[in-house]
């Protein structure tokens, strides 16, 4: 069977967009996905976070009671994926060895989120996509996809960068590599990325990305005057 995968970018529940889930279940009619991943920051953990919390924000229980409802609503749409941990997912290990808390006794997020166990969250992922070759999924490598894609010897997809989006390509005498950059899919105008709100040169970018038959294809989620996605995907 050939590998048809959808690599979902940082959804940070729950202050994703609200378009979301349209958006995603669209992606995987329209391009007959068979394999789904994650770039990581699934959650957004604002309340447990280092920094200061921002006005308008849900408290602790609110938060993880949402996002464990979003969490199960992305499983219902793909019970099976694989993840890479992004910064915000391990906010409440961070936190517990802050507090000198034996990490026995920190949940995993299958656990926390009440998920059926089909989520498979790790550092880093290598996916077979195409033949004999994989790609390396990363939270992050860095955010110039030019660089990623000369640097390694392997192709790669990261998030982490709200704003790195596309796709960028590198080859020698022997390989053909490929690196591609996700976006993401939050809310901007949630209170929680407040601090984004003073960036004025780069903004939060939109989308997910596929990689069919070996093609990686980055997909931006086009909203309307509204802020709303215009239902439409690329060809």
């Amino acid at each position: 069977m050939k590998k048809r995968i959808l690599v979902i970018s940082d959804t940070h529940f729950p202050y994703c967009h609200k378009d979301t889930f349209k958006f995603l279940s669209a992606i995987a009619y329209e391009y007959d996905i068979n394999t789904v991943c994650h770039v990581g920051d699934v959650v957004d953990n604002h309340y447990p976070s280092y920094h200061e919390k921002e006005a308008g924000c849900y408290g602790g229980s609110e938060e993880i009671k949402l996002a464990r409802k979003h969490c199960q609503k992305l499983e219902s749409l793909f019970p099976e994926m694989k993840i890479a941990l992004g910064n915000h997912d391990i906010l409440p290990k961070r936190k517990a060895n802050s507090a000198q808390v034996p990490l026995e006794w920190v949940n995993s997020p299958n656990s926390v989120y009440q998920l059926q166990g089909g989520w498979s969250w790790r550092q880093s992922h290598y996916v077979d996509y195409f033949d004999n070759l994989r790609f390396l999924l990363v939270h992050s490598i860095g955010a110039n996809l030019k660089t990623n894609a000369l640097r390694y010897s392997h192709s790669s997809v990261q998030g982490h960068h709200h704003s790195v989006f596309g796709t960028h390509y590198a080859a020698d005498t022997d390989t053909l590599r490929w690196t591609m950059g996700v976006g993401c899919l939050i809310d901007p105008h949630a209170p929680a990325f407040e601090y984004d709100k003073r960036n004025i040169i780069s903004r939060p970018i939109l989308g997910s990305g596929v990689v069919i038959e070996g093609s990686p294809l980055a997909i931006p989620m086009t909203l309307n005057k509204s802020g709303r996605w215009n239902g439409k995907l690329p060809k």
